[in-house]
């Protein structure tokens, strides 16, 4: 049997105006259901895992929904945050390959 190690790399660019309504109820909403001492950095990090992990059209726990390229979702519990349409562009790398 081989074992590969990949590393992913990439980013995922967020946009959100810190004193909108939608943003200032999605993070009191993400201290109340997920982490009450958290930071905005804590919930946009939360976001981005979330996007990577199950895409842009699913609400974000604690958070709601993201919008896609600067438009807004038309959702009830938008969060005010949208995402580049390019979040999963990812650079990949075989790291290590060892036979075990």
């Amino acid at each position: 049997m081989t074992k590969a190690i990949i590393e992913v790399s990439g980013n995922v660019e967020l946009f959100f105006d810190e004193n909108s309504k939608e943003f200032q109820e999605a993070f009191e909403s993400y201290k109340d259901c997920i982490n009450n001492t958290a930071t905005v950095d804590d919930m946009l990090k939360h976001v981005a895992h979330n996007i990577i992990r199950f895409g842009d059209e699913r609400m974000v726990e604690g958070v709601g929904y993201i919008g896609l390229d600067g438009r807004n979702p038309n959702k009830l519990n938008y969060s005010g945050i949208t995402v580049d349409s390019m979040y999963d562009n990812f650079d990949l790398d075989v790291i290590d390959k060892t036979e075990e």
